[in-house]
């Protein structure tokens, strides 16, 4: 498989570049290579993001705020930019992992639009599923606040 950044068709977040494919509804992470002795963090914080989809898989009341998840992706080729040069040095093609892409605004769970008592309560079904790490998800939520899709969550906080 090979990706393309391209206009509209990926975002850059912290640990890794998500590109969407809407032609087949997936939206793939790829983990971004940082300084060396970062390796060893990028690598458990994949891990501890794979865990933490699974784990919200296999939960009745996680599964309804989650994409569906399909799991490691292992035959990522390469990585094109915007000018179709390789840039597949940047990223980990191994630490990757894809899930169904939702056609909806992602904003972080702390903007004004995110209403408070009910992401405690989203929160606290995660934090009780062992998924720990969810200060900086994302999260599509309705006109009332209330959140329909959370994104970008771990089984436990993995920063420097």
């Amino acid at each position: 498989m090979i990706l393309r950044l391209s206009y509209r068709n990926y975002d850059n977040g912290a640990y890794g570049t998500v590109f969407f494919n809407k032609t087949n509804n997936k939206a793939i992470k790829v983990f971004k290579r940082k300084e060396s002795n970062r390796d060893e963090q990028i690598k458990s914080t994949f891990k501890s993001e794979v865990s933490a989809y699974n784990i919200a898989m296999e939960n009745n009341n996680l599964k309804t705020f989650v994409p569906e998840f399909y799991g490691e992706i292992n035959d990522i080729e390469k990585i094109l930019d915007e000018y179709g040069s390789d840039i597949s040095k940047e990223y980990f093609l191994n630490l990757a992992y894809a899930m169904k892409y939702i056609p909806k605004k992602f904003v972080k769970n702390n903007d004004y639009r995110v209403d408070v008592n009910h992401k405690n309560e989203v929160f606290k079904l995660f934090d009780d599923a062992g998924i720990t790490y969810v200060k900086d998800s994302s999260v599509s939520v309705k006109e009332n606040g209330e959140i329909v899709y959370i994104i970008d969550f771990a089984v436990n906080d993995h920063s420097p």
